[in-house]
């Protein structure tokens, strides 16, 4: 399985200096529940995310850039799906197809920065909620499609 990466986006501000926007891949996996007492690691989200160096979502580079903010699902055996991870009034989702009623709740994003070993919830469209354990930040040094080799862990 190949995992995007992330990139570095260089903006030149009003003095002339460059600014740059860290954008980290996360790989959440399912915690302990009742069904899965070890967790599963085939259970799990891949998130593309603008975040500060403290794992904090970047709303301002986010809402700049919501085609490069995305999802990859890898539910057991079921098929892979692919989308976005948007803001909407309820908060954040992840989202596959257009409308909501396939989102799914991503909670606690506001309050929990990403980072290695924290954890996040994840209600998915039956309302079903999914405890989610990050377990890799990665960023990538050469651009946003650059190869696994070519990442940085945090």
């Amino acid at each position: 399985m190949c995992l995007l990466g992330t990139s570095r986006i260089g903006r030149a501000d009003p003095a002339g200096q460059s600014s740059g926007m860290t954008w980290k891949t996360f790989r959440l996996e399912l915690a302990r529940t009742a069904d899965y007492p070890e967790g599963s690691s085939r259970h799990i989200y891949v998130l593309r995310l603008p975040v500060s160096a403290d794992g904090a979502v970047d709303e301002a580079q986010l809402a700049e850039h919501t085609e490069r903010a995305t999802v990859h699902k890898y539910w057991g055996g079921d098929h892979p799906r692919n989308g976005y991870v948007v803001r909407t009034p309820a908060g954040w989702a992840l989202s596959y197809e257009r409308g909501p009623d396939d989102d799914e709740g991503l909670f606690h994003l506001d309050s929990h920065h990403l980072k290695v070993g924290e954890y996040v919830t994840v209600t998915d469209a039956d309302g079903v909620e999914w405890p989610m354990r990050v377990v890799t930040a990665l960023e990538l040094l050469d651009g946003p499609f650059a190869s696994p080799e070519g990442a940085r862990g945090s």
